[in-house]
């Protein structure tokens, strides 16, 4: 019987006061053995962040006391000397956080992360809150997984560090430059235990797997490029709006919330007044805010010259290491003396960005040639070179970002230690740090 016949029958034997009471009789408690229908229950959602602001709300009622432990990399936390005590706070502060954990893996599983910001609105000024309590949630769920690891869970343990790098990622695909390198911050802490996992996991083909995942969640280093796109764009339509709300608008409260001063009241001419102080002391000349085409003027000249910086940082990212921190000088040395004339005191530097996501890159190469090397242990032995390793690279190991060079790996006279590095570099006169991984060494890890 179709829908619209069993309708019809209904309408010609019982009229509508008994659709009304046949609908009365299936809503009411069922008789003994009959069968329950359950209400669907809504699947979850697709949204990442919304999983990581829910753990962040549930790791809100964790002890303060507690929650201080996530404060120090995962590095400082857990380390060999660890006293019982120090373990028994990582076990309350895991048990009194398992629900935040719970819903920080819901998250990682999720294929995209929307955080909810309107930039539209605060531009340049955004408050993003999330940054760093994401680090701190991808601390907790890193201490979850070396707990699975400590009972020996290895593969479970290797899911959960996955989960961390995926956590990274949602971060590097957010649109500030201070996300971009918060996710940077996440995957140097994955990559950290991975490192760790893969030399102490007894299964050589569970290390195989992890790194074709590992290559699967994360296949390459981060890159700042994106996020300095729309830093400018964000910076440019901050300083529009700014323009478009001055002398009347609400001009002000965006000047001070882009200088990241809090006003002592919030009355207009109390703002504006705090507005052109805070900005006269930064080197902005008073006879900007004599007239509103003076205002305009600066306004432009600080887009114009922001928008070329910025555009020279992003061609200076792209560059070889080396060649990058050269021309990232060159450019600072330019318009760092520009931007402050127009009141911008703490321009970007070139270099630094260059020299952070350089030794990133080194990092993401080091785990993945740990990984491979782990994946060739036979009888607990590691491999007596890194030939063997080579294939699983498709015939070239990755070299370092620095200048190219291979890395450099020895064994202890047992092989069941070993070390792998890239070497310190300079250039531009910035000093980038030797990378290396070591285990089973005299020199510990």
């Amino acid at each position: 019987m179709s829908l619209l016949s069993t309708f019809q029958s209904l309408a010609r034997s019982s009229g509508a006061w008994a659709f009304v009471l046949v609908v009365g009789v299936v809503a009411a408690p069922c008789s003994a053995g009959a069968v329950e229908l359950p209400q669907r229950i809504p699947a979850s959602s697709s949204n990442a962040a919304l999983h990581y602001h829910r753990a962040i709300l549930l790791m809100a009622d964790v002890d303060l006391e507690q929650r201080a432990l996530l404060k120090q990399p995962i590095w400082e936390l857990v380390h060999p000397e660890m006293s019982e005590a120090e373990v028994a706070r990582i076990d309350a502060l895991l048990v009194a956080s398992r629900h935040a954990v719970r819903a920080a893996i819901a998250g990682a599983s999720q294929p995209h992360a929307d955080f909810g910001v309107d930039f539209r609105a605060y531009s340049a000024a955004t408050r993003l809150p999330h940054v760093g309590l994401m680090q701190k949630l991808a601390r907790v769920l890193t201490l979850h997984g070396l707990q699975k690891q400590s009972e020996g869970d290895w593969r479970q343990a290797a899911m959960v560090y996955l989960d961390v790098m995926h956590m990274g990622k949602h971060m590097s695909e957010q649109l500030t430059l201070a996300e971009a390198i918060e996710a940077v911050r996440i995957l140097e802490t994955g990559y950290y235990v991975l490192a760790t996992w893969a030399a102490e996991c007894p299964d050589a083909e569970l290390v195989a797997s992890t790194l074709s995942a590992l290559n699967v969640v994360v296949p390459e280093h981060l890159s700042p490029t994106t996020a300095l796109g729309y830093e400018s764009s964000l910076l440019l339509n901050g300083l529009t709006a700014i323009g478009d709300d001055y002398p009347e608008g609400a001009w002000a409260e965006a000047v001070l919330d882009l200088l990241d001063i809090t006003p002592e009241a919030r009355d207009p001419e109390t703002m504006r007044a705090a507005a052109v102080a805070a900005a006269i002391e930064r080197g902005v000349p008073e006879t900007v805010f004599e007239s509103d085409a003076a205002f305009a003027a600066h306004l432009e000249l600080l887009r114009e010259v922001n928008q070329d910086y910025y555009e020279a940082m992003v061609q200076t990212v792209s560059l070889p290491t080396k060649e990058a921190l050269e021309a990232g000088k060159r450019v600072f040395d330019e318009f760092s003396p520009k931007l402050k004339r127009l009141g911008d005191e703490g321009p970007y530097s070139p270099t630094n960005i260059v020299a952070y996501y350089a030794t990133h890159e080194a990092e993401h190469h080091l785990l993945q040639i740990v990984l491979g090397l782990c994946a060739e242990k036979q009888g607990g032995l590691f491999p007596a070179d890194l030939a063997g390793v080579t294939a699983r690279f498709g015939g070239m190991l990755p070299a370092s970002p620095y200048d190219g060079q291979p890395a450099s790996y020895e064994t202890t006279a047992d092989r069941t230690g070993f070390s792998v590095s890239y070497p310190a570099f300079s250039a531009g006169g910035v000093d980038l740090p030797e990378v290396k991984f070591a285990f089973g060494t005299s020199k510990g890890e």
